[in-house]
């Protein structure tokens, strides 16, 4: 926004980083006379500027031989933001067909899978659950494409473990993230999702399945 208090800043504008000339901006088409003092709008376009702190002013030439320039703006630019990482862990590690002999609600096992960094979109990533338990028969079958929605960093997928009434000792679900879906016959037909890591150190997670609140 440039304003000029004796006259109006009707001609291009040159920007500049430092010493570093980045751009000029169009003369804006008045078809009228020139107020004194009357703001006027001037942009451009920085392309790939460098990481790091600048200084940035714009100079504007009222008369030739004379140039008025703005106070310094600073900024600072930052580089390619990091990709997401994405892990899991057992939030609750334990769930429960029955909480006998305690007089209390079954426990239910989570997984909780977490992301860094913005959050401006959703993520999607692939669970593969394997382990002793069969799922939906032990606990109801979970979905294999897990999705963080955009504005949250965490999302959570419960197991709940089904009764059978049979002394069956710990059984375990494994759930492990991966950029792909599991492989079936038939293909599901369902691409793989780029654009974020998984830590490879939290890249698995255990709940334990068993038959009372003592097992």
């Amino acid at each position: 926004l440039g304003v000029w208090t004796q006259g109006e800043v009707d001609q291009s504008v040159e920007f500049f980083a430092g010493n570093v000339f980045i751009g000029r901006s169009n003369p804006p088409q008045l078809g009228r006379p020139t107020i004194p003092g009357l703001p006027s709008v001037h942009t451009i376009l920085w392309t790939n500027p460098p990481p790091g702190q600048h200084t940035l002013t714009a100079r504007f030439e009222s008369s030739p031989g004379l140039a008025v320039t703005s106070p310094p703006v600073h900024i600072t630019v930052g580089g390619e933001p990091p990709p997401a990482v994405v892990s899991i862990e057992a939030a609750q590690p334990i769930a429960e067909e029955s909480s006998e002999p305690f007089p209390r609600m079954n426990l239910v096992g989570v997984f909780g899978i977490s992301r860094t960094g913005p959050t401006d979109h959703s993520l999607r990533v692939f669970v593969r659950y394997s382990g002793t338990a069969t799922m939906g028969v032990d606990c109801p079958a979970r979905p294999i494409l897990a999705e963080i929605p955009a504005g949250v960093s965490s999302i959570e997928i419960r197991i709940e473990a089904t009764p059978d009434s049979q002394r069956e000792g710990i059984e375990t679900v494994i759930a492990t993230l991966s950029h792909c879906p599991p492989d079936t016959q038939p293909p599901l037909g369902m691409p793989c999702f780029a654009g974020f890591e998984i830590d490879s150190s939290r890249e698995r997670a255990t709940v334990f399945i068993r038959d009372d609140g003592i097992t």
